[in-house]
């Protein structure tokens, strides 16, 4: 079942490339296009750059595409640790769902119109930095461990990492420092994870696959007491 739904969750891309295709190719079947299509928009927002409808097609598969790839391989490479693998699914997903949103509002300003040369698209960098914005909203948040059946990480409600007791090799309380990890917020190198928006105590975990995990927290004593009594 978990992979069935990773390999639909790996074909969204495609499917959605595919209703592009089809969605485009419809418009202009129906007169609703002119030819060319604008491909370029300059400062001001006006057209400024032109190709025929089908070589735009094959650059927007490129930009559906090329982050769709990544976002498979991400979620079908069975080898990525749990934590590592969100947090690309995350930027990875993000990214397609922004040069998708481009290219989507590209042909949606040209609907109905004669000549591609009156198109504009108001399309606001703050439209593009949206995604971006989120995402160190949420990578900077201060995360919350929850000892339950199996140990969970949030950040902001959603869950970054989750592992069962028995698969824990280790856990200690240590201090770190964000210096030490090249920046604030959620630090990912190799198979060590960090959550430090800031510096001071962290619970760490070694998993027995070898996956490091230091999550800040200002009750370390009592989540340490807490996963030591789970981990028997």
């Amino acid at each position: 079942m978990q992979r069935q739904l990773s390999t639909l969750l790996a074909l969204i891309p495609v499917a959605a490339f595919a209703w592009y295709y089809w969605w485009a190719n419809s418009l202009a079947a129906g007169g609703l296009l002119p030819d060319p299509v604008a491909t370029h928009w300059g400062p001001s927002g006006q057209a400024d750059g032109f190709a025929p409808l089908g070589e735009h097609l094959i650059w927007a598969g490129a930009a559906f595409l090329i982050p769709g790839v990544i976002w498979a391989l991400v979620i079908l490479y069975p080898k990525i640790p749990s934590t590592i693998r969100i947090v690309l699914m995350l930027v990875t997903g993000v990214l397609f769902a922004t040069m998708a949103g481009i290219q989507v509002a590209a042909i949606d300003s040209q609907v109905g119109l004669l000549d591609a040369s009156e198109s504009t698209l108001a399309f606001p960098f703050l439209v593009v930095l949206a995604p971006i914005a989120v995402l160190l909203i949420l990578f900077l948040a201060k995360p919350r461990i929850e000892v339950g059946k199996a140990l969970t990480v949030y950040l902001r409600g959603i869950p970054m990492f989750r592992v069962d007791y028995g698969d824990i090799e280790s856990v200690r309380k240590t201090e770190a420092s964000w210096k030490s990890y090249g920046g604030l917020g959620l630090r990912v190198s190799g198979k060590k994870v960090a959550f430090l928006p800031s510096s001071g105590e962290v619970i760490e975990l070694v998993t027995t696959n070898g996956e490091t995990v230091l999550v800040r927290t200002d009750n370390a004593d009592i989540e340490l007491s807490e996963i030591e009594k789970r981990m028997g």
